[in-house]
């Protein structure tokens, strides 16, 4: 008597493809109505692993840095749900239009000293979930007795790890300038406030920069910008561009064959646009 109406496909039955869904009323007399229709998407496709950032600069948790929370941070399908597990805990975060997202694991729920792996799973707004992205990474444990910051790092086979590549190298960020205020702009100390959305970083490396490796910035866990000119110095735009006030991290990646070999400390900047 209210009009109220159902119907149910199948799972057979339902297209693999978007498209509309039509309906057509007829009367007691036989009239048929105007045909009424709805798109609707289909969405059968599970989103890529989400990508986890080096975490708390070089993957090493040492016994100060497990005195306070450690944020892990990375990129995933845009607008996706995001579920971080680290030990026994699971953070179950949303990335933003761009991608990014992080989740914070407080002093608690930082496993006991050893080596771990970070896993990440995208879910989409359809409901689809991908396979798990991870991340090596080691707590380390404190050994002189005095709470100070000396610690043995233990792996699987408590071996001594043979050097990598990139061992020796270090990359670092100088310098942001804020220049929302024009040229030549204010240089931003590590924990300042910036007003720039679209900051400039100066960038240096140890050595030259050699055949095959690039330099890359990461705002947030998601690369801003890119650079394979050699030399041991650069500066760079966030050309990307800050949409949301607040905290933002910056780190800097040395990049050989797609392969992370070295990495900056992060630097957190406020940022305040007018």
């Amino acid at each position: 008597g209210a009009g109220a109406w159902s119907a149910t496909f199948t799972t057979a039955q339902i297209p693999a493809t978007s498209g509309n869904i039509t309906a057509v009323a007829t009367d007691a007399a036989g009239n048929p109505s105007t045909q009424a229709s709805r798109p609707v998407t289909i969405d059968l496709t599970a989103p890529s692993p989400p990508v986890i950032a080096v975490v708390a600069g070089d993957d090493i948790i040492d016994p100060v840095e497990a005195t306070s929370n450690v944020d892990v941070s990375g990129t995933a399908e845009a607008n996706s749900s995001v579920a971080v597990t680290w030990g026994s805990t699971t953070h179950t975060v949303s990335a933003n239009g761009a991608g990014a997202w992080s989740a914070t694991f407080t002093t608690a729920q930082i496993p006991a000293p050893g080596p771990y792996t970070i896993s990440a799973t995208a879910t989409d707004l359809a409901g689809n979930t991908s396979a798990a992205g991870t991340r090596q990474i080691t707590v380390g444990i404190d050994d002189t007795g005095d709470g100070g910051g000396s610690f043995t790092l233990m792996s699987l086979d408590y071996a001594i790890p043979e050097p990598e590549p990139g061992d020796g190298r270090i990359l670092s960020i100088d310098k942001l300038v804020d220049d929302s205020h024009g040229a030549p702009g204010t240089e931003v100390a590590n924990g300042g406030t910036a007003g720039d959305s679209t900051p400039v970083l100066t960038l240096t490396l140890s050595d030259v920069l050699g055949d095959g490796e690039s330099i890359r910035l990461v705002r947030d866990g998601a690369i801003v910008a890119t650079t394979s000119e050699p030399g041991t110095s650069w500066v760079l735009d966030d050309s990307v561009g800050i949409a949301a006030q607040g905290e933002h991290r910056y780190t800097a990646e040395l990049v050989s064959g797609g392969n992370v070999i070295a990495t900056s400390d992060s630097h957190l900047y406020n940022f305040q646009m007018v």
